[in-house]
């Protein structure tokens, strides 16, 4: 049986999921077309993704299930893996949100791809290793010759979704379930993805069910929207009309802060009886390099060039880049979990060792780390109490455990998660709720610098509203410094008293928060901010200028200026000589023309 234009391909009838806590799907029912898109929306811990794996047949063992599920008219809720492993891959495809998660960190991603041609029979092992390729290069990895030779840990955490991407395509499937498939990429090759999955749909005639909170996303991209809250439907319509007129408060609130991140970031430092603020950490001449095994020899990768940069008590500066543009590697370095090639950092004037393992409890206690990928730097074996326990447990082992646990309740609190989840596991959780668990842990120390890689990127924007504001809740009320890895300029705009702009390993503009939106100096800034898409308030929106090209090779940077070969405004000058990094009216920018480029909105 073939879907026809007026039958569905996926029927998903009276679906409810539970667990021993209680259900997270009730009674969910929906169908979607072939070449339909539709968005499941919802705030985390709604059960989106939980939706996704029953159709799927992915729920683990404990989960209770019940209703239907049908593709293409065949049932599948229930079917074992022989028959659903027919569906899989070939006719439908899931892109998961947990990209380290899903990938297999023993195989490299091009023999990953590679595998799923191979064990479906779609192609022989030449044919698969073409198709791979041509599929890395497709989703917008800017070197996929190296990223198909990559294991998952070499890649940065967008690298990592793309290649996800890239394997749920590979199959060409005729539905693909999109868990939230743009969280990790910053905004141009988000941009690119969006734009992919358009031309997909135009082109195959697939269907596509998005799983996503950010709404966006869900207005440039889907004709229907379906938005659900503790898992009920609770509202539906075409996309346009419920974003303009949303019925339910939960809708209304989503709408709002897709809109944009509202408020004024925190107060700057004062400054002392001299005119100046020490700062709080000091970068000074960092780089970063990694050995590589390419052709049978080594090479270096320069992942980090020479970046200065300071931190002042009480400020937030954030780093913002496409991914692979060395904004983790630089945190990475700074955290002490990397040894950097050249360069030193120091706190509070006193220089730190370069490896974590090396540096006194007292600087360890001061420096927290908010990683990118929170169900990975979650203990699999503790509960959320423990995890978020066990830094008292080593710099305060004189705290009763009374105190101890007051401390946690509060902490939960503050993040917005409730006392009960304390006893589950970071498996147990959304996305986001691991995202705030790892934010509560960090905290729970009071450190004097924050560093956060992606720290709010699974989160759905009315909790990332609340995120942002408690960190600077956090900020005003104990001085505490903010260094943002990001590729969210609204966590910019919100968050920044100033930014740092990378690209292939360089630092290109430094400005402040407001400057960078008003008038950016670089013309790869200019590009960050027009491959925002844009939810407007009428309930339409459009993605504004996708990113143009690619991203050179690392291994091999372009001679002059490192992104001249995708700018728009260079010179002859640009493709020879690589410019410096030159004081601009609001800060400094590496670009021979910023003096004279008008690149305002």
């Amino acid at each position: 049986m073939t879907s026809s234009a007026g039958t569905p391909l996926l029927e998903v009838r009276e679906l409810c999921v539970s667990y021993e806590n209680g259900p997270v799907v009730d009674k969910l029912s929906f169908s979607l077309r072939a070449g339909e898109a539709l968005s499941l929306a919802g705030e985390s811990g709604s059960g989106k993704s939980q939706t996704a794996l029953a159709i799927m047949g992915l729920l683990p063992t404990n989960a209770k299930v019940s209703g239907q599920v049908l593709f293409d008219g065949h049932s599948l809720l229930g079917a074992g893996d022989v028959m659903l492993n027919e569906y899989r891959a070939r006719r439908m495809a899931m892109v998961f949100q947990d990209p380290m998660a899903a990938l297999n960190p023993y195989v490299t991603i091009g023999n990953q791809l590679s595998r799923i041609l191979l064990e479906h029979r779609l192609a022989d092992k030449a044919e698969a290793r073409r198709r791979s390729l041509a599929m890395l290069k497709r989703v917008g990895l800017p070197d996929a010759e190296r990223q198909y030779r990559a294991y998952p840990h070499e890649l940065s955490g967008g690298m990592r979704q793309r290649a996800l991407i890239a394997a749920a395509l590979i199959a060409e499937p005729r539905l693909l379930i999109a868990d939230e498939p743009t969280t990790a990429l910053d905004v141009t090759v988000q941009a690119q993805i969006l734009q992919l999955l358009a031309d997909l749909r135009r082109e195959t005639n697939v269907a596509l069910l998005l799983i996503t909170h950010d709404l966006g996303v869900v207005s440039t991209n889907c004709e229907r929207l379906m938005v659900i809250d503790k898992g009920q439907l609770i509202e539906q319509g075409a996309t346009p009309e419920v974003l303009a007129n949303p019925s339910q408060p939960r809708t209304a609130k989503m709408v709002i802060a897709a809109g944009g991140l509202t408020g004024a970031c925190s107060p700057l430092p004062a400054t002392s009886s001299d005119g100046k603020t020490k700062g709080l950490l000091e970068v000074k001449n960092l780089s970063v390099t990694y050995s590589e095994r390419t052709g049978g020899r080594r090479r270096r990768l320069h992942a980090v060039h020479d970046i200065s940069l300071s931190v002042r008590p009480g400020e937030t500066v954030a780093i913002v880049g496409e991914s692979g543009s060395g904004k983790s590697s630089l945190a990475r370095a700074v955290v002490g979990l990397l040894p950097e090639a050249a360069g030193s950092v120091s706190l509070s004037g006193e220089t730190m060792q370069r490896l974590v393992g090396s540096r006194t409890k007292s600087v360890r206690r001061k420096v927290q780390m908010v990683f990118q990928d929170p169900v990975a730097s979650l203990d699999p074996a503790m509960p959320v109490g423990g995890i978020v326990a066990e830094p008292l447990l080593v710099h305060e082992p004189s705290m009763s455990r009374a105190a101890r646990t007051r401390e946690v309740t509060d902490m939960l609190l503050r993040v917005g998660l409730t006392p009960e989840l304390m006893t589950r596991y970071a498996h147990e959780l959304s996305g986001g709720q691991a995202q705030r668990v790892a934010i509560a842990r960090a905290l729970i120390l009071k450190p004097a610098l924050l560093i956060c890689d992606e720290a709010v990127a699974a989160l759905d924007s009315a909790v990332r509203l609340e995120v942002l504001g408690l960190l600077q809740a956090e900020q005003q009320r104990s001085n505490l410094a903010l260094l943002v890895i990001t590729h969210d300029l609204s966590v910019v705009q919100q968050l920044s008293h100033r930014v740092l702009i990378m690209y292939m390993g360089r630092l290109i503009e430094m400005t402040a928060g407001h400057d960078l939106f008003r008038r950016p100096r670089h013309p790869y800034s200019r590009l960050l901010l027009d491959s925002i898409p844009l939810a407007r308030k009428s309930g339409t929106a459009e993605l504004v200028a996708a990113a143009a090209g690619e991203p050179a090779s690392i291994l091999v940077p372009p001679t002059g200026c490192v992104f001249h070969p995708r700018c728009a405004h260079r010179v002859d000058r640009c493709r020879e000589e690589r410019p410096e990094l030159l004081a601009t009216e609001t800060g400094a920018a590496a670009c021979h023309r910023a003096a004279e480029l008008d690149l305002s909105s």
